[in-house]
Parts: structure tokens; C-alpha cells; sequence
């Protein structure tokens, strides 16, 4: 296998986006509850430093670039909020405060709106048609697309026993015996499906994009209505793992007909077909703050 290494340009992108992620981490307070999928994703992003670092992906600047793009969508969402300025409706309602949520659950309303909402976007910006036409170039992007999950599934031990410590005695002896394992199985469950959804969603974003800007848009607003309603249903009072092992986590684009003159970006078919949705999505209640 081939594997192009990073180069001192990418690390240098990546080792300030770290330092940007820190940054961010510190401002927040003890008791924000943004501390909780903030800091997730900077041990998340030192993760995947360490791996580009060891040349774990195939094209490590293009998996750079991806994970400096990607970043960036929510440090600048988290930043506007925290300025009052307007963000896209699936982080409004993300980052809205909500004392007496659990972390795990701040968590998961952050990866929520992130991987739903942001990374069709983000693989857009990082796949031009050119790359979109090339079929032996687009296997190789969706491996090193896949390997991320690796890298996320190794930290699971780490994060699991974090959430554990966060939730004093009680709460840490019901995640060691019912939650810690469900988040394991689950947790790989959803990165899988996640991924696969992403990618199809991308490729429909793909598809409008080609039909023109005014059909990219209508596409990124009814990605955006989908994204708001998933988050919605994090948040729904109950057991959310259970919950979400059984509805599963991530949104699907219904496809529509577009006179597209480059081709999508193909779903590894290795991960099996995508979970349905309903052609009309449900109209989320938008929050205000």
C-alpha cells in the first residue's frame, strides 16, 4: 500500500489547529457545559495527530486538510455563539445551555450536529469534481476515510472511563455495568453508519452543486432541517443510548434528480446500504435563546 506522508506543511496546519482547539478548551469555564464535547475533540484531535504523525493514512495531507476543515466549522460555530452572532440552526440548538444534562449527552448533541450537519459539507469542500470522477482516487480517500473510526474506537477505553469518573459513585457503578459496554457496541455501530451517511449525503450535495448554486443551497437547508431534528431527538428525555441503538444516529438526504455532470462520491459498499428516512423531514422546534 502506497502511503503519503504528511509533509511539514500539513503537521504545522494540524499543531496550530491543536493549539487553537486548547485555546477555545480554556476559555470555556468549569461549569460550561461546552467543556464536555470541546474537550472531547481536542484529545480526539491529538489522537489523530499522533496518526498522521505515524503515517497511519494512506494520503496523510488530504486527511490533514480534512480534519483542519472539519475542525474548524465547529471552533468557528462555538465562537459566534459564544459572540452572540447567528450559527446554522443544528448548533443553535447544540449549544444551547442545559444545566443538569449529563456529559455523555452534551457530548453526543455535539458530534450530533457535527458529523450530520458539517462533515457532508466539509468532504465537499475537500473532494473538488475532479476527485469526484476518479474512481481509484475516491477508494483510496474513502480508506483512509474509514481509518479514522479506528483511531476514534481506540480512545473509547479512555473516554468511557472519563464519563464514569464525571458521574461520582452511583452514576460510575451504572455506566461500568450497563452503559459502558452499550457505548462500545453502539458507539462503533454509529461511526459506521454515520460515516456511510455522510458520504451519501455528500454525494447528494455533490449532485446539487453541479445543478448550480441555487440547488446547492435548497439541498444544504434541507441537510440543515434534518441535522436540527436528530439533535432534537438526542435530547429527548429518556434512555438515549438505547434510544439511539434502536433509531440509529445519523440523517440520509433523500435523493432527488439532478442534471449533475459529475458523478458522486461512492458510499463504500464494504458497509452495507444506508438506513432509510422519511422523504419529508420533520420540522424541528427552533430554539431561541
Amino acid at each position: 500500500m502506497e502511503v503519503l506522508m504528511h509533509g511539514d506543511a500539513t503537521a504545522a496546519r494540524v499543531q496550530e489547529l491543536v493549539l487553537r482547539f486548547e485555546a477555545a478548551h480554556a476559555e470555556l469555564g468549569p461549569d460550561d457545559d461546552q467543556r464536555h464535547f470541546c474537550g472531547l475533540y481536542l484529545r480526539s484531535t491529538r489522537a489523530m495527530q499522533r496518526e498522521l504523525e505515524a503515517g497511519g493514512f494512506r494520503d496523510g495531507a488530504w486527511v490533514g486538510d480534512l480534519v483542519v476543515v472539519f475542525a474548524t466549522r465547529y471552533l468557528d460555530a462555538l465562537r459566534s455563539w459564544r459572540a452572540g452572532a447567528a450559527v446554522p440552526l443544528p448548533w443553535e440548538l447544540a449549544l444551547q445551555p442545559r444545566p443538569g444534562v449529563p456529559p455523555l449527552v452534551q457530548q453526543l448533541v455535539g458530534l450530533n450536529a457535527h458529523l450530520n450537519f458539517d462533515l457532508p459539507q466539509v468532504l465537499l469542500e475537500v473532494l473538488d469534481d475532479a476527485d469526484v470522477a476518479d474512481a481509484e482516487l475516491m477508494r483510496r480517500r474513502a480508506a483512509d476515510f474509514r481509518h479514522v473510526d479506528t483511531v476514534m474506537l481506540r480512545r473509547m477505553p479512555e473516554e468511557s472511563r472519563r464519563l464514569r469518573a464525571l458521574g461520582g459513585p452511583a452514576a460510575a457503578e451504572l455506566l461500568s455495568r450497563l452503559l459502558y459496554p452499550l457505548n462500545l457496541l453502539a458507539s462503533r455501530h454509529w461511526l459506521v453508519q454515520a460515516r456511510v451517511l455522510v458520504w451519501h449525503n455528500a454525494a447528494e450535495l455533490s449532485r446539487a452543486r453541479a445543478a448550480g448554486p441555487d440547488a446547492l443551497r435548497q439541498r444544504t437547508t434541507d441537510l440543515e432541517v434534518l441535522c436540527a431534528a436528530a439533535v432534537d431527538e438526542v435530547l429527548r428525555p429518556g434512555l438515549v443510548l438505547l434510544r439511539l441503538a434502536r433509531t440509529g444516529f445519523g440523517v440520509r438526504l433523500p435523493q432527488r434528480p439532478q442534471r449533475a455532470t459529475a458523478r458522486p462520491p461512492a458510499v463504500p459498499s464494504a458497509d452495507g446500504p444506508p438506513a432509510a428516512t422519511p422523504a419529508a423531514p420533520p420540522e424541528p422546534v427552533r430554539a431561541r435563546r
